[in-house]
């Protein structure tokens, strides 16, 4: 065969756009380019405090921007733990990237202590010293810098031996990256890129999840996300200081602890939670605890929508609040939400001690994670799930 004819037979090298757009491995690169436009913003935000704080308050500014500095923490604090735990360990055992793979993990140390030296700058402008805003501007500008640095290298380094993969190795990958991330972490991240993406790549990031996630119930808990408009960005109130707390003689909820009192949907009446209202059998239905509306806080008698918060004297209902399940919590026993399974179930949470897995659709512990018995005859023999619900 001549020349041309063995060219046109050799396979074609895909490019990384190609290899992105048709696999996914869109959820990873799109949520970098969230993040580094994440980043620039905040740096237009500090550029502009420091020039304007020699002649008015910015305080307001700082809450909004430290706000917005705590959600890309946890954002991108989570995602670089999944990528040294799942993604560069995956791509290893093929025999690929292992040195750039140490090499991003001590790149992802580094920028921890970067994040906190942020930190440190957010503590002194709090203080208003002096330098607080020209060194929390350069501190903005270094991590910037640094983060998108090593994002673009870490692109480049990895997607080729990606493209070595298999679609559903693929998924995979992806799927233990997005099972690692707590419901408040998966909050903020899609807030992210809903916020930055244009709406064509925000709605093609968010199929890709769904996609992934297909056997589990995270499309459900997206659609009560979406309905409450929590994807979009947020605005920061004036923290207003909470009262004292009373002293209340309401007993504490024998099951969760707490003395917040909720209105049962079904006849009215005030009880604890659903497992004190069935058991009291006043009522012949049983209770629908993701209807409950209305609470009464134990503080101040205030009936009002549930929250994590009593809007009249500001004080925490309880140490845990789940907006779902409509769960209060003051035990000790440590409670998450999945949102993949979309209940509470006891644990310290997705990517601290259990991961989802989305082949099988259960959570597991992460020790457990690559010995547990995955496929749909686990699942019938686990019932809902490998871990009790709350």
């Amino acid at each position: 065969l001549g020349g041309a004819s063995k060219a046109a037979m050799a396979p074609r090298k895909r490019k990384r756009g190609e290899i992105v757009a048709s696999s996914p491995l869109v959820e990873i690169t799109l949520l970098h380019r969230a993040m580094r436009l994440e980043l620039e913003a905040m740096c237009a935000v500090a550029e502009r405090m420091e020039a304007e704080a020699k002649s008015r308050d910015v305080a307001g500014e700082l809450g909004q921007l430290e706000r917005r500095y705590r959600d890309f923490d946890v954002v991108f604090s989570s995602h670089s733990s999944a990528e040294d735990d799942f993604i560069f360990p995956a791509l290893a055992l093929r025999g690929m990237t292992s040195t750039f793979s140490q090499t991003a993990a001590q790149e992802h140390e580094e920028e921890v202590e970067l994040m906190h030296q942020v930190e440190a700058a957010f503590e002194m402008a709090r203080g208003r010293r002096w330098g607080a805003h020209e060194l929390l501007r350069s501190r903005f500008r270094v991590l910037k810098e640094r983060l998108s640095e090593h994002m673009l290298k870490e692109e480049e380094a990895i997607f080729p031996a990606l493209a070595e993969c298999s679609n559903d190795e693929l998924k995979r990958m992806v799927g233990l990256v997005m099972g690692s991330r707590p419901s408040e972490v998966l909050e903020a991240t899609i807030r992210m890129e809903v916020t930055h993406l244009d709406p064509q790549h925000a709605r093609h990031v968010l199929s890709t999840m769904c996609e992934v996630a297909s056997k589990t119930s995270f499309r459900d808990w997206l659609d009560v996300k979406s309905s409450r408009a929590v994807f979009a960005p947020r605005t920061v109130e004036s923290p207003r200081p909470a009262s004292p707390p009373p002293a209340t003689h309401l007993p504490r909820c024998p099951h969760y602890g707490h003395t917040t009192r909720i209105v049962a949907p079904c006849c009215g009446t005030l009880v604890c939670c659903r497992r004190c209202h069935d058991q009291a059998g006043v009522c012949p239905a049983a209770m629908d605890a993701r209807a409950v509306a209305t609470m009464q806080c134990a503080h101040c008698g205030l009936q009002q929508p549930l929250r994590d918060a009593c809007a009249n004297c500001h004080i925490k209902v309880a140490n845990y609040f789940c907006d779902i399940c409509k769960l209060f919590n003051d035990t000790d026993n440590p409670i998450y939400h999945c949102p993949f399974c979309n209940i509470c179930r006891r644990g310290f949470g997705l990517g601290v001690d259990r991961v989802h897995c989305m082949d099988c659709n259960l959570c597991v512990t992460l020790e457990n994670l690559r010995s547990h018995p995955c496929g749909t005859e686990a699942r019938r023999k686990a019932g809902i799930g490998s871990f009790a619900i709350f």
